[in-house]
């Protein structure tokens, strides 16, 4: 994930301190206090689901979750020239006939 848990903890304590300090100033101390705990703990989970978010965005960076079909498995990826002469021997319907299959799995890939 991006960052560490060391961020949740000081946003946490930064969300603490502004809010106990906040209701202190109208309120007792014990009230302070757990409503300071209770920002602790969601300026916590609010830093952890941001950071999720950006580990999910860096990770991702073109919004799909399908697997790009070029990295998962560099074994089976073909030279242009091999293509090229393994394409010499097709004729102009079956060249058709491949672009509308290459057009239609571009479709779904999207």
């Amino acid at each position: 994930m991006f960052g560490t848990l060391v961020l949740n903890f000081i946003f946490a304590m930064i969300g603490f301190i502004v809010v106990f300090f906040s209701a202190f100033a109208n309120n007792g101390f014990l009230t302070s206090l757990i409503r300071g705990l209770i920002a602790y703990v969601s300026f916590f989970l609010i830093a952890y689901i941001f950071r999720w978010m950006i580990h999910f965005i860096i990770s991702n960076p073109k919004g799909n979750t399908k697997p790009n079909i070029n990295q998962s498995n560099p074994k089976d990826s073909v030279d242009a020239e091999q293509l090229r002469h393994s394409m010499d021997h097709l004729t102009d319907e079956d060249a058709e006939a491949v672009s509308h299959y290459i057009k239609d799995l571009l479709k779904e890939q999207d």
